[in-house]
């Protein structure tokens, strides 16, 4: 046996308030992030090259790292799980040629 609704559904009278002389502020919602400024900067955080593209490195946690590189102690005295880094040095952490 199958039951329907029979009363119909009535119209709201007012659903919400409408306002045309109100502007919402949207500004509040475009900020930066810190992560979205240092790949603005376009500097490597490790050999502070310049107005290069920025590659981000990425670990999954902080206590992974053992602090023994140099790129590593800086990821522990930032407290960050990034680093901006150029295609270069990138490529060289990834190799394992950069101490």
């Amino acid at each position: 046996m199958r039951v329907f609704y029979n009363e119909g559904f009535k119209r709201q009278k007012k659903a919400f308030q409408s306002n045309a002389d109100l502007v919402p502020n949207t500004i509040k919602y475009f900020s930066s992030t810190k992560l979205i400024d240092r790949i603005k900067a376009r500097e490597c955080e490790l050999c502070g090259k310049t107005n290069t593209p920025i590659e981000i490195h990425h670990v999954h946690r902080l206590k992974d790292l053992q602090g023994k590189t140099f790129w590593e102690a800086l990821m522990i005295a930032r407290n960050r799980k990034t680093i901006a880094l150029c295609r270069e040095c990138h490529k060289k952490l990834h190799c394992g040629q950069l101490n």
